[in-house]
């Protein structure tokens, strides 16, 4: 089963066709007004389907949980990196919030 490995502040591993467990928080642990937190989850589920099977997205005060399994880039033949996952969610984030 192919693998990826990259490193950002810690090492991340990606099992393809497997479920991944993401966590990630506001900057400097911000905490998330109500009307916020509806972006951020409406973020994590523009992608679903399309490049990750999005199984639970929790948007927490200050942090946001997702479990899914990156789904397969047709036209280039290879499963989505969690970086590529994450980097679109993220920038759709910031998109919404300006």
């Amino acid at each position: 089963m192919p693998q990826a490995f990259y490193r950002r502040q810690l090492p991340h591993l990606q099992c393809d066709d497997r479920q991944h467990f993401i966590t990630f928080c506001t900057d400097h642990r911000w905490l998330l007004p109500g009307r916020v937190r509806s972006i951020v989850l409406e973020s994590c589920l523009h992608d679903n389907g399309t490049k990750l099977d999005l199984r639970v997205a929790v948007v927490m005060p200050d942090h946001v949980h997702m479990i899914f399994t990156p789904l397969i880039n047709e036209p280039e033949m290879e499963v989505y990196s969690l970086a590529e996952i994450m980097k679109c969610s993220k920038r759709l984030l910031r998109s919404q919030s300006e």
